[in-house]
């Protein structure tokens, strides 16, 4: 959504809130719970606030990462945006290159999203890799 409204108007608002959102929910899942305790730590007894156990999806600063970058890209002009919800998810879930290093760029890799045709067998191999 944010990279549809940054490619129409090239706000800094919309860039600012895209920040914002997406580094708020990192914050909220891996955060939370510390401030919590240490506002508690701070409180006198008996008025604690109680933590919310919240289970930390696995790699959400690589997901925050990317889906921020793609914005920026789409901001800076870098790249167009990308209208097929299914292949902005790829690349943000595209997880073999999450583990493998630096956040890589949409426009590093639109084109193998955009120009793939996968045979019988590239599907067959991809599934039995061992």
């Amino acid at each position: 959504i944010f990279g549809l409204l940054v490619s129409k108007k090239r706000s800094k608002l919309i860039l600012s809130l895209a920040a914002i959102v997406n580094l708020g929910l990192l914050v909220v899942f891996k955060y939370l719970g510390l401030f919590v305790t240490t506002i508690n730590s701070f409180l006198p007894a008996g008025s604690a606030i109680n933590a919310i156990e919240i289970a930390l999806p696995i790699g959400i600063s690589f997901y925050t990462f990317q889906a921020l970058s793609y914005v920026i890209d789409v901001y800076r002009g870098d790249t167009k945006v990308q209208k097929n919800f299914a292949k902005l998810l790829l690349y943000i879930a595209f997880f073999p290159q999450l583990i493998a290093g630096p956040i890589v760029k949409y426009h590093d890799i639109d084109v193998q999203l955009e120009d793939r045709d996968p045979s019988y067998v590239d599907i067959r191999n991809s599934i039995f890799i061992y």
